[in-house]
């Protein structure tokens, strides 16, 4: 079924009707806000033992919250007081009603955690979801859902939304690349096209260009020296051709960090240590965790609490992704790590 934009608009009218939009529409206890920014400052410590008592006081703002914040700490990005507490202490943190606090929550109803835990399984997901997860504020989560279900192969589901539809102006990525059709690969100059087109969606749709190649628009590729830009903001960062092609690169992707909020950490992190080497620093960075793709979940764990552009300047964000690269860092394959990304990460 596709969203039709009648519907659209009738389902933001129900949402407001639904548990998890109550719990989204509350406003903010001082109590809530204080751990909030206490957490978007790194301090863990005192941040989530009191998102945690909040929860187990009923609060579904701050229950939400802890579950989210939960599923989206992996042992990689957790920080050290988190690593330090034992298994079952980290069960009682997470866990004050003896659940996994977003699936209590769905399990009671509360529709947007449901979409959240639906949302964690692409290939099983649907383009509804997306646009229910967007409905209800969740900007972030349904545009990296729509991306995740491009890698999944349902590209027909995602390809087919209406242009008048809200979530494809969140698709940026996907409107990128059919400006690119449209326009830049028929530009006289391409790669400077690429330079000054608008820059949201700009990093993901040089890779979503570059991948629909493939599929859908056979005519329109990239040229040689964007394919080495797409190929780099994927994680391949080896085997230039010349030190030209690597500048180029370099530079390109330098330029990212200050347009792209999904790479907005990882130039912060650079910049800290590398001066003219931004670049160098990025590109090694992007190599060691994997890829562009890999900096897309790094999102705010609840948009309806914490906007994504507070959550990608805060101390979290940038720790998160600074604890990322040292872990992947460890299993780098022998290849020396960038020196000032070194120093930046303090690995």
């Amino acid at each position: 079924m596709r969203f039709h934009g009648l519907f659209a608009v009738t389902l933001s009218m129900l949402i407001a009707a639904l548990p998890g939009a109550q719990a989204a529409a509350q406003e903010t206890s001082p109590q809530l806000q204080a751990a909030i920014d206490a957490w978007l400052a790194d301090d863990d410590a005192s941040a989530l033992p009191a998102i945690s008592a909040l929860a187990a006081s009923g609060d579904a703002q701050a229950s939400l919250l802890l579950g989210e914040i939960d599923r989206a700490t992996s042992s990689e990005v957790q920080s050290e007081w988190l690593a330090s507490l034992s298994g079952a202490d980290r069960t009682a943190l997470f866990q004050p009603g003896g659940a996994q606090m977003t699936e209590a929550l769905a399990a009671a109803g509360d529709t947007l955690a449901e979409m959240m835990l639906a949302a964690s399984n692409p290939g099983a997901a649907s383009i509804e979801i997306a646009h229910t997860l967007l409905a209800f504020g969740e900007k972030e989560r349904a545009r990296l859902l729509a991306w995740r279900m491009l890698e999944a192969g349902k590209l027909a589901e995602v390809v087919t939304v209406p242009k008048e539809e809200p979530l494809f102006r969140e698709m940026d990525w996907l409107w990128w690349m059919q400006g690119w059709i449209a326009g830049g690969s028929q530009s006289g100059q391409p790669e400077q096209w690429v330079l000054v087109s608008e820059a949201k969606g700009r990093a993901a749709g040089v890779i979503l260009a570059n991948w629909s190649a493939q599929f859908i628009a056979a005519k329109t590729p990239l040229t040689p020296m964007l394919k080495r830009v797409a190929a780099a903001l994927q994680g391949r960062t080896n085997g230039f051709a010349d030190a030209a092609e690597r500048e180029y690169t370099e530079k390109f992707v330098a330029s990212l960090a200050r347009r792209d909020p999904a790479m907005r950490p990882l130039g912060a992190i650079c910049k800290q240590h590398c001066g003219e080497e931004i670049g160098a620093c990025m590109l090694e960075g992007l190599r060691l965790i994997g890829g562009y793709g890999e900096l897309m979940p790094l999102d705010t764990p609840y948009e309806g609490l914490i906007g994504q552009t507070p959550y990608s300047i805060s101390k979290k964000a940038e720790n998160n992704l600074r604890r990322l690269i040292r872990a992947r860092g460890g299993a780098a394959k022998g290849e020396p790590l960038n020196q000032c990304l070194g120093q930046s990460v303090g690995g």
